[in-house]
């Protein structure tokens, strides 16, 4: 299997490099960081399956704000209170824990309702939505 997919690797002769303490060969190193890359990504594409977005981005919202601050509000009014300035705020916050726009999906997508949501809300609004990651998981 593994020769056949990671260009005639030697599982043996890569365990038996590590076990007499020498360096791996280039095709070794470059097998194993494929390896690792592509069960990462089976890995992650499993648990986004599952993932209810909108709580996802709740928690992670909320966690980000209360950060380092004792009391979020002074970041939530930095960010929701500005009218003007609102929305480019509130898609700065979330290129901050993650999120940004691509013009292809790949993967999960975060639904633009929620997005709107969260920029209509006001400075009272911003902690009862967050904390309540629950109430419409997508």
């Amino acid at each position: 299997m593994f020769a056949g997919d990671y260009s005639g690797l030697s599982v043996k002769g890569l365990i038996s490099h590590f076990k007499s303490g020498e360096a791996p060969s280039f095709k070794e190193a470059a097998s194993i960081i494929r390896l690792t890359h592509e069960a990462v990504a089976h890995y992650d594409a499993y648990l986004l399956k599952g993932l209810q977005i909108e709580s996802y981005l709740k928690d992670s919202m909320l966690a980000f704000l209360e950060e380092g601050n004792a009391r979020p509000n002074s970041s939530i009014q930095k960010t929701w209170g500005h009218p003007k300035k609102k929305r480019a705020k509130v898609v700065r916050l979330l290129r901050m824990i993650g999120v940004n726009e691509t013009e292809k999906i790949s993967g999960r997508q975060v639904p633009d309702d929620f997005v709107e949501r969260l920029v209509d809300l006001n400075t009272d609004e911003v902690m009862d939505f967050l904390s309540n990651s629950h109430s419409h998981p997508i």
